[in-house]
């Protein structure tokens, strides 16, 4: 098999990869060989066989990196696993007992290094299939069984494609639902996320991009997008728009 594609296989022929690319500084057949891990080609295989689209099941939760100084007062011997510091009301972690400050260890009895790792972990079981976490939680070991669902998804309502003489002309926009919430990594669920922004429109122009949260437009507060499309109606002398990016909310001052 050749490093841009074909199977990967390991010393006893067993098939674990599908190589993908190679970077080679000489242009050659030299260099470091990418490859899809088996057993997700597998889920991805077996969906595309069934008709379905792939689907990385919702948590309800927000996962983050275990930091030394958690690991050393947890009394771990390494940084391993992922803390949890979000529980979505009503989602699959909630349901299954997770609280903020549990620390996933495993995922089916396999050690996860990180929050990638438990999203890996979950994504190749599949959306229907049930999980069990090995949890921490205040020095003690906790074991519970998660449903593995698809995440919830808005319906018409809650995606706009704005346009019109303001600044947020060409951008498509949505409610943050907590599925989508947890697919864009983002900590709020106030405001109203932009998806994308069309390439020559206003909205590209002044600089706006993908995951900034619109919080606020001329003093009016945005909580959904029947609100940001009442607060850009009509025409004013100046706009004030207030985005959350990141940790940072910038505001933007445009002439109308």
């Amino acid at each position: 098999p050749g490093n841009s594609g074909g199977a990967l296989i390991d010393m006893n022929g067993r098939v674990v990869g599908i190589n993908t690319m190679i970077y080679s500084k000489s242009g050659g057949s030299v260099g470091i060989g990418f490859a899809i891990p088996s057993n997700l080609v597998k889920v991805y295989a077996e969906s595309a066989v069934a008709g379905r689209k792939v689907e990385r099941p919702w948590l309800g939760a927000k996962l983050e990196n275990v930091t030394r100084d958690l690991a050393d007062g947890l009394g771990l011997s390494r940084i391993a696993g992922a803390v949890v510091t979000r529980i979505s009301a009503g989602g699959p972690a909630a349901k299954a007992g997770l609280e903020p400050g549990d620390v996933v260890m495993s995922v089916d009895g396999i050690e996860v290094a990180d929050p990638r790792a438990v999203f890996y972990r979950l994504t190749t079981k599949g959306v229907g299939k049930t999980a069990r976490l090995s949890v921490l939680r205040k020095g003690r070991g906790i074991e519970t069984d998660i449903a593995l669902v698809a995440p919830p998804r808005g319906g018409k309502d809650d995606v706009r494609n704005l346009s019109g003489p303001h600044p947020l002309d060409g951008a498509r926009v949505s409610n943050i639902l907590p599925g989508l919430a947890d697919e864009m990594g983002l900590d709020d669920t106030d405001g109203v996320v932009i998806l994308s922004v069309r390439n020559g429109s206003v909205a590209k122009s002044l600089g706006f991009r993908q995951g900034d949260i619109v919080v606020e437009v001329g003093g009016a507060t945005i909580s959904n997008v029947a609100d940001l499309e009442k607060a850009l109606s009509g025409r004013k002398r100046m706009w004030r728009v207030s985005v959350k990016r990141g940790e940072r909310v910038l505001q933007l001052n445009v002439p109308g």
